[in-house]
């Protein structure tokens, strides 16, 4: 199965370095990313400040100020470790066109999701692919001596039916895995995985994508990617629908 990455124009330095990445949770566009309801796990961290806490008894107040220190303290130290590559299984989204592929100018990679990048656990470093569970409520995190990895896996993967649409494919990876952790001048980190050059298969280009691109693009694949295959995105003539067109041969290696 092919799954899809939505890129703009300028990330074809993914293409270029064969190395994409992997986003923290709180550096994707949605605040309810790895934020749960804590309310169970609270009552969890109020019963062990009341029964196990070493130290003078708590008043209610402080037991209530201890649980939510808990909680942020958890929730804390996952944002930067745990690290997320977005995947869609689909690569016809008007949406998701227009959000992450510069309004059609950008591109989509398909990935071959039986790839061992993919397919394979990785201990502690890399996990394997997980379907995105939607819903209209978020996931309950459970009480902390409650937890396997069945009961906590949501976490990371319930997301609100609004974005349904996207039919989210995840990857998990560990910040300190990533190949390359690039500090902008913002402050911001970015954590990049090498990718195998067989894994990728296709690349479609934007309704609005512009002939300098493309030939990049490649020019590009001729060199480091000569089994790719390439599509174009097209309006449909009646519906409000993308056709997404092969064109041209495979590129060939140069002689």
């Amino acid at each position: 199965m092919i799954l899809y990455k939505y890129l703009i124009p300028d990330r074809i330095d993914v293409l270029q370095k064969g190395r994409i990445r992997f986003t923290q949770a709180d550096a994707l566009n949605d605040p309810f990313e790895i934020n749960p309801c804590i309310l169970e796990f609270m009552e969890g961290a109020k019963e062990y400040a009341s029964t196990k806490y070493k130290g003078p008894p708590l008043t209610h107040e402080q037991i209530e100020i201890y649980a939510r220190q808990e909680a942020g303290r958890f929730l804390k130290r996952l944002f930067p470790d745990y690290l997320i590559l977005s995947l869609s299984r689909r690569n016809n989204s008007r949406l998701m066109w227009s959000h992450y592929a510069a309004c059609h100018h950008g591109m989509v990679l398909g990935f071959d999701s039986s790839s061992p990048f993919f397919a394979h656990w990785s201990r502690g470093k890399k996990t394997p692919l997980f379907d995105v569970e939607y819903s209209n409520t978020r996931f309950v995190l459970p009480k902390a001596e409650t937890w396997t990895n069945d009961n906590v896996m949501g976490l990371f993967l319930r997301k609100s039916d609004d974005w349904a649409y996207e039919e989210e494919v995840r990857l998990f990876a560990r910040s300190h895995a990533a190949n390359e952790v690039l500090n902008l001048p913002s402050g911001e980190l970015l954590y990049l995985f090498d990718f195998p050059g067989e894994s990728l298969k296709e690349v479609i280009f934007g309704v609005l994508g512009d002939d300098e691109h493309r030939n990049t693009v490649m020019r590009i694949a001729r060199e480091k990617y000569p089994h790719l295959r390439f599509f174009q995105a097209m309006l449909n003539e009646v519906n409000f629908d993308l056709e997404i067109e092969e064109f041209g041969p495979r590129v060939e290696n140069p002689k």
